[in-house]
Order: C-alpha cells, then structure tokens, then sequence
C-alpha cells in the first residue's frame, strides 16, 4: 500500500507500466478507479483485465469483490460500505482502512486466473479483455452545471411548486453545484436530490 496523495507529484511514472500493454493490470469494477488515476495522477491504464466485467460476462449472481473473494478463496469481506464511503483523504490511515485496502487487492491475481482459465473453457476471454479495454479508454470528465437541472427535478415530484419554491430549488441547485466544486466533491455527495 502506498500512499498516493503523498507521492501525487511522482505518481506520472507509473504510466511507463501502466501504459505497457504488454503487462496485464488486473483490477476489480475499475471505472472509477481508472477516472481517478486520469484526474488525480494524469496515470492511464493499457492492458487492463477487470475482474467485475469477467464476473458479468460469467453471469454470476453478483459481480462484487466481495462476491469473487467468497467464491474463490473462501474469504468473508470485510463490510465493504463502511470502507467505501470512508474519506479516503484522511492521514494517516486507521489500520482498519490499510487492512481493508491490502485485502481489496491481494487475492485479486488469484482471482484473475481463476477468472481466466473459466473464461478459456467458455470461449469469453476476448469479450472480457474487450469490455475491459474500454473501461481502461474512459476519461474523467468535469461534471457540467445545467442551470436548468432544478426544474426537471420540479417536474418528478408529486405536487406543483409555487414560483417561491421554484426560485428556492434553484438556487439551492446552484449553491449544491458551487459546493462540490470548492471541496471537491460531488453533487450527490454534498446533497443528493431525495
């Protein structure tokens, strides 16, 4: 486990593997992942094998880690959610978060050969690298403010609001909007449309 916010300014060189499609990089449901690296780090990956679009393909009751973890190496995952939600800023990291962190990656090139040769006896190993590949393409994009975003949100509820409630709501939308900009974070974060 490194710390990458401490390393952000060297973390640019992990691109000469991490753009080596010669190096199988193996991650799990890595789209977020894979914007992040490019927002955060300018880190692209080629040669990506995504163990959740492998679980998909399979057609697996569920395509968690948690899910392929159990599966393959009898292990119970930690509660997931707890660590996903978890700001991830913080320093140092409660052990619990490095624990968590180790666990989340450890087993997972077990899980890719297993993964791999179920998916050489399917004849879908292409159809994973393929799916994969295209997760490994996706870039971060800036989240577009849309002025009018409020009033589709008006329009979804069960009553008519008044002009007084409409000029609220907006407002209230621009204020979420400027908020999640300042502390970088997203709008739902800051205040989900519930």
């Amino acid at each position: 486990v490194i710390d990458a916010i401490a390393l952000r300014e060297h973390l640019s060189c992990l691109n000469e593997v991490f753009m080596n499609g010669k190096i199988v990089k193996v991650f799990h449901g890595a789209l977020s992942d894979v914007q992040w690296l490019d927002r955060d780090f300018g880190v692209y990956l080629v040669g990506l094998f995504d163990t959740g679009q492998a679980a998909k393909i399979l057609g697996y009751p569920s395509m968690s880690l948690a899910y392929l973890l159990e599966r393959f190496c009898k292990i119970s995952s930690p509660d997931k959610k707890i660590f996903q939600t978890a700001d991830w800023r913080r320093r140092p990291l409660p052990d619990q978060m490095l624990q968590y962190a180790r666990q989340d990656t450890h087993f997972l090139l077990y899980i890719y050969d297993c993964l791999r040769k179920e998916l050489g006896q399917t004849g879908h190993i292409r159809d994973v690298w393929y799916m994969s590949r295209n997760v490994g393409l996706t870039r971060y994009q800036i989240e577009q403010f849309h002025p009018q975003a409020f009033l589709q949100h008006a329009r979804k509820l069960p009553y008519v609001m008044k002009p007084q409630q409409l000029r609220v709501l907006e407002e209230l939308f621009k204020w979420r909007d400027e908020t999640a900009r300042e502390q970088d974070e997203s709008i739902a974060y800051v205040l989900p449309n519930r």
